[in-house]
């Protein structure tokens, strides 16, 4: 049983030491979506307190151009928050807005440099066919 005590203790501070990320890394900059199986003109460009996403899906003449509202969260969030939009909180998590289908969306930042953003997405039991991956972009602006 202490064991299984000092394990979770273990676990639970080292996940408190997480690494955090500061949307200033963001802001003003434009990055390319590069998964072996994406359409490479899905972009996203970041201001203070929204996400410019765009590109092309079925019609190739046709761009789509999507703004959402986002902030970083250092824990899962249960809900969208509002109040965080654009106040530069540090998190591990990205929480983004979709207006559309009215719902929030989150991915865990592995990485932010110079060059390269990655993501972590977990797979959304709701939708079919959905995958937990990781997600890279690279920067272009």
């Amino acid at each position: 049983m202490k064991k299984v005590i000092v394990f979770i203790i273990i676990l639970i501070s080292i996940d408190g030491h997480a690494q955090t990320f500061n949307p200033n890394q963001l802001i003003g900059t434009k990055w390319q979506r590069v998964e072996r199986f994406s359409d490479p003109t899905l972009t996203w460009e970041f201001t203070k307190t929204e996400i410019k996403d765009s590109g092309k899906y079925k019609d190739p003449e046709a761009i789509y151009v999507s703004v959402r509202k986002y902030y970083f969260s250092p824990t899962i969030p249960a809900k969208f928050d509002w109040n965080k939009v654009g106040k530069g909180d540090k998190g591990r998590y990205l929480v983004y807005y979709v207006e559309k289908s009215k719902r929030f969306f989150y991915l865990r930042i592995e990485s932010i440099s110079n060059d390269t953003l990655k993501f972590w997405n977990e797979a959304d039991p709701d939708a079919i066919g959905d995958v937990s991956r990781y997600v890279l972009y690279k920067r272009i602006k």
